[in-house]
């Protein structure tokens, strides 16, 4: 069976003309998009010392101190967004 070429751009329908909402498909494929973005704004930083008033980052942020010991070689921004502090040891 030959494959039929997809119908022009401009017969896909983004907005339901009855009600003016963005179609399911567009909102489930903004929802995808929408999520694979937030997975890149993690943020990883290594470095020595304590990130506390040195490492700016927002929340969920992991910062690994190569010097650290117990309870200071992971660290995780649990609080306050693009600040420097609220880095707690684990």
């Amino acid at each position: 069976m030959a494959q039929q070429p997809l119908p022009p751009l401009a017969r896909f329908r983004f907005v339901n003309p009855e009600t003016g909402v963005l179609t399911e498909p567009v909102l489930q494929f903004l929802q995808q998009l929408f999520t694979a973005l937030n997975t890149l704004t993690a943020q990883i930083t290594v470095g020595t010392g304590t990130p506390n008033g040195s490492v700016t980052a927002s929340q969920g942020a992991l910062y690994l101190n190569l010097s650290g010991g117990a309870g200071t070689t992971l660290y995780v921004k649990e609080s306050g967004t693009n600040t420097n502090s609220g880095w707690i040891g684990k």
